[in-house]
């Protein structure tokens, strides 16, 4: 996609344009290295895999790509901005790759992040039932979740949806929008500018809109009660005090 075109308009936020548009995109420049290494790793697996690959090696494969996810989320710190979850999710065409200045380079999509989930998951799976001894997954399972849980965070609602039942049935989560994000948030090291900034973008993520702000309300107190509150009614436990008067931390 050339940047420098005619036909092309660059804007910060798709959802403040009126105008109709024959494709819109959402481009996230990440380290490129890191997403190549990755999808070229994928793509062996399974270009390679069935009985032309014995389990050694695919669990040597799956480890690798766990390395190269790992890699890729260090070294893009834009993926970490609370900011970046908002439009992550509301994106319908959301492609991941190097802007070169003259053009963007697209090295995936969310569709093939989703894809590159479902098959590696399918092969994680199948581990166990070629290992006579069954500690094939033992030996990778939480480092195999990190990695899905650091690639979950790249999938835009549209794609989320198409493999939500996948994800309850399989490994038990709650592929919600708001529980993934609550994941998200335990996992990932999300941050912002500061504790304001960072609840403006947390409350969409979470809530799938913004909270009307009071006007005296400037340091978002109200909101963060607020999403405090739902999340208690749905049950999730949170650290504090006995006391009744304390408020929890905001986020920094």
């Amino acid at each position: 996609m050339t940047i420098d075109s005619a036909e092309v308009r660059i804007v910060n936020d798709l959802r403040l344009l009126r105008d109709i548009w024959d494709i819109e995109c959402t481009l996230i420049e990440v380290d490129g290295t890191s997403l190549n290494a990755l999808m070229v790793h994928y793509n062996h697996l399974i270009s390679r895999g069935g009985p032309d690959m014995t389990f050694e090696d695919t669990e040597r494969l799956l480890d690798t790509m766990i390395e190269d996810a790992r890699r890729l989320c260090a070294r893009s710190p834009i993926l970490f901005r609370m900011s970046t979850r908002s439009r992550i999710i509301s994106s319908r065409n959301t492609r991941y790759g190097v802007n070169h200045e003259t053009h963007f380079q697209t090295l995936t999509t969310s569709k093939g992040i989703q894809e590159t989930i479902s098959l590696s998951a399918a092969y994680f799976n199948s581990l166990d039932a070629a290992d006579s001894q069954g500690q094939t997954q033992s030996r990778i399972r939480s480092r195999f979740l990190q990695m899905l849980v650091l690639l979950l965070t790249l999938l835009n609602d549209d794609d989320l949806h198409e493999i939500r039942d996948f994800l309850q049935s399989t490994y038990g989560l709650n592929a919600d929008r708001q529980h993934l994000e609550l994941l998200f948030l335990k996992v990932i090291p999300l941050m912002a500018i500061n504790s304001k900034v960072f609840i403006k973008a947390l409350i969409p993520a979470f809530e799938g809109f913004g909270l009307p702000e009071p006007v005296e309300d400037r340091n978002n107190s109200y909101s963060w009660d607020t999403f405090i509150w739902r999340i208690l009614q749905q049950g999730y436990l949170l650290p504090g005090k006995s006391s009744v008067e304390c408020k929890l931390p905001h986020p920094c």
